[in-house]
């Protein structure tokens, strides 16, 4: 399906996924908002109700979540598939109530991106250089929400120039992108070629 002429909003109804290398920030939209609008908007089926409001309401409580009788997903439960994803990126729920990416470090900003991925659970991610600015830490984590969303079936295109989150979402293909052209297909060896001698061979 040619995608070219299509708006940014209709590629994500279809299931496409972007992660940027730079995320900006949006001040006055809280993380918890955003992902709460998207994931209405993905799973219109879903309906949430309008009872309280995620944006002060993001602790999970037992007691909060809707009857087995009641179809529409309550505002409890969608926090509930937040926090524990949340959690499981080390995003702290605070996080959840602030503007999103506005005086987060480089490393927080990459974690959201994933969290936005692992909520929305999208048929294709595109990670635009997401290893950029992490630590050792980070990156595990990072690789981690990577490798479960593969698991889940969501297809995976890791742009990167390093071979270090490599190392943690081992790559079924790797391909090298010059000039806008691929120039070499090969495995995961082809990344460790790279690491050793670089790119001069592909680069005139």
């Amino acid at each position: 399906m040619n995608i070219l002429n299509l708006k940014a909003d209709e590629r994500g109804r279809l299931g496409l996924f972007l992660a940027f290398q730079n995320p900006i920030a949006i001040p006055g939209v809280t993380v918890a908002n955003l992902l709460k609008t998207a994931y209405q908007l993905k799973k219109p089926k879903e309906k949430m109700s309008r009872r309280g409001g995620i944006h002060d309401a993001v602790i999970p409580n037992k007691s909060g979540t809707s009857s087995g009788n009641n179809p529409a997903l309550s505002v409890w439960e969608f926090n509930e598939i937040l926090v524990k994803k949340a959690k499981k990126l080390g995003i702290p729920q605070e996080f959840l109530r602030k503007s999103l990416n506005d005086a987060f470090s480089g490393g927080e900003k990459k974690k959201l991106e994933m969290l936005q991925a692992a909520v929305l659970q999208p048929k294709f991610a595109i990670f635009d250089e997401i290893d950029t600015g992490l630590d050792v830490d980070a990156l595990k984590v990072v690789a981690s929400g990577v490798n479960e969303l593969k698991k889940e079936g969501t297809g995976i295109l890791i742009i990167t120039h390093y071979l270090r989150i490599l190392k943690y979402v081992k790559p079924d293909y790797v391909h090298i992108l010059v000039g806008g052209k691929i120039v070499e297909e090969g495995e995961y060896k082809l990344a460790e070629e790279i690491e050793k001698g670089g790119y001069k061979q592909w680069v005139k």
